[in-house]
């Protein structure tokens, strides 16, 4: 017990003020995140494809793909949509993307973007002119990630708008990065910056980002366990003694202690889910508890193939029935071409030729994905699949996520154990075996209570959120000011021990 009390005692004063952030900035973190470019403001600076030259041959483009890679590889999906006045092309593949101007056919490569291109689009995203442009030659706040680097210098751009609202561009390439406003620059001080430890100067270099994670994790679980032990040995022996009371403490000998305790014996498991949670969301439970992961080659089944160099690609009586549309991708799912249609910020529209040559939404049955299936050479044994037109406990989306997965969803079982979640409407796969499950119940279920019953009861989630995170609150505020008390009387028992030594070797 006194080395129990010790690790709680002097881990406690370490790990409560981190405690007390977490949970306080847990509140904001249910309504908002960290800022990003919505998909509504990506779109917002693309025009409507229009009418287009005719597209060259799909040989022609493997060939102009293979040029600008390497030789024999082939690109998997054909993108195209009209951005600062031009149709630009994608091609895209295991060798990366390949952008062409259609018009002249010739490679775009990335050009610092000019004032006036920078007050084009800042007029299209805010319908006001910049009001200041400055160039940022590091990460920043709003731009914390190492990926980023490539895209410096930062182009920042300032509009004097009742929102405060700033642009981040790439220097090089001129595309948007981030936007930020007066109110989401604010949710994430109080929130994610915070939570998720986003200061860039740590969040740059993943390996510390993530350790500083694992480590405060490792650190906070031993601290609560010990606590969870301590008041649970207290209370047990304050209810055998003749007062038989839950706590050996009182309101008036020792308030701190006493509500320190009964919200620890309360809320002292949930404060610990959350911790292993939370450390869980940067690391995996260990192999020999989980299992393998699903065998990788599985992912590859949703990408479809690549584009060979016989297959026709009609765009032209597309975008003549979509005279709005901004982007159009060409690709293969579970063994058909299809095209993805974005007209606007709405959700994308999936369409496939039929024989006759008419247009039709994507929608497969269960017979031509079992059947694909089977002539993979993967060795996926079917052993049960049915067509689920609801969610389940492994195929859910976030309470408060914006992205829902697709439904319906063909459920496959295989004779390994493995679960696929195949969408029927658009490309979309899920692959669940033991241990995603359990390294999802170990992040997602008890971090976030991604239940069933949470998506389908999102009030009565929010509620129960609300509660625990005051529960959790109330644990951590009361053990931050017994730790800065304990730590105050450690200081000052130091200093008069230290002065006594002075005054015996002075005597």
């Amino acid at each position: 017990m006194k080395l129990l009390r010790f690790l709680h005692k002097w881990l406690g004063i370490l790990m409560a003020p981190l405690l007390v952030m977490w949970f306080v900035t847990g509140f904001f973190m249910i309504f908002s995140g960290f800022p990003r470019v919505e998909k509504e403001q990506a779109f917002a600076l693309l025009d409507p494809i229009g009418s287009i030259d005719s597209l060259p041959s799909t040989g022609e483009l493997i060939d102009w793909y293979q040029t600008h890679t390497v030789t024999g590889a082939n690109p998997t999906t054909l993108s195209l949509k009209r951005e600062e006045g031009r149709a630009v092309l994608s091609l895209s593949g295991e060798q990366g993307v390949v952008l062409m101007d259609l018009r002249s056919q010739k490679p775009i490569v990335d050009i610092p973007p000019t004032l006036e291109e920078l007050t084009e689009k800042t007029l299209r995203l805010t319908g006001l002119s910049p009001a200041r442009v400055d160039t940022l030659h590091q990460l920043n706040q709003w731009l914390p990630f190492a990926s980023r680097r490539e895209d410096l210098p930062f182009i920042k751009v300032s509009v004097e708008d009742p929102k405060s609202t700033t642009l981040y561009f790439s220097g090089k390439s001129g595309q948007l990065l981030q936007e930020t406003n007066q109110s989401n620059r604010w949710m994430a001080y109080f929130g994610a910056i915070p939570h998720w430890i986003y200061f860039w100067p740590i969040r740059q270099d993943v390996e510390l980002w993530k350790g500083i994670f694992v480590v405060l994790g490792i650190i906070g679980c031993v601290m609560i366990i010990s606590g969870i032990i301590v008041g649970v040995v207290w209370t047990v022996k304050s209810r055998r003694s003749s007062r038989r009371r839950w706590s050996p403490f009182s309101k008036r000998s020792g308030k701190w202690l006493y509500w320190h305790h009964i919200s620890g014996l309360l809320f002292g498991l949930i404060v610990l889910t959350w911790m292993f949670s939370g450390w869980m969301s940067l690391d995996s439970l260990p192999r020999w508890l989980t299992g393998p992961s699903p065998r990788s080659e599985l992912y590859t089944i949703r990408d479809g193939g690549a584009i060979t160099g016989d297959e026709m690609m009609h765009f032209e009586p597309i975008l003549a029935q979509h005279p709005n549309a901004k982007q159009v991708t060409y690709s293969h799912y579970m063994g058909r071409p299809y095209y993805r249609l974005e007209e606007s910020a709405k959700p994308a529209t999936y369409l496939v030729y039929n024989d006759d040559g008419s247009l039709a939404q994507l929608a497969l049955s269960q017979e031509e994905v079992v059947s694909y299936l089977n002539d993979l050479d993967l060795a996926i044994e079917v052993k049960e699949a049915s067509v689920l037109h609801h969610y389940k406990g492994d195929y859910l989306p976030h309470p408060r996520g914006k992205r829902k997965p697709p439904l319906p969803v063909l459920d496959l079982l295989t004779a390994e154990g493995t679960t696929l979640y195949i969408a029927l409407d658009e490309p979309y796969l899920s692959v669940q075996n033991r241990a995603t499950r359990l390294n999802n119940w170990a992040y997602q279920k008890l971090h976030s209570l991604k239940f069933v019953w949470s998506y389908e009861h999102p009030t009565l989630w929010l509620c129960i959120m609300l509660f625990l995170l005051t529960g959790g609150a109330i644990v951590s505020v009361t053990g931050l000011v017994l730790g800065w008390r304990a730590l105050k009387r450690a200081l000052k028992h130091r200093s008069n021990n230290h002065q006594r030594r002075r005054e015996v070797q002075q005597g």
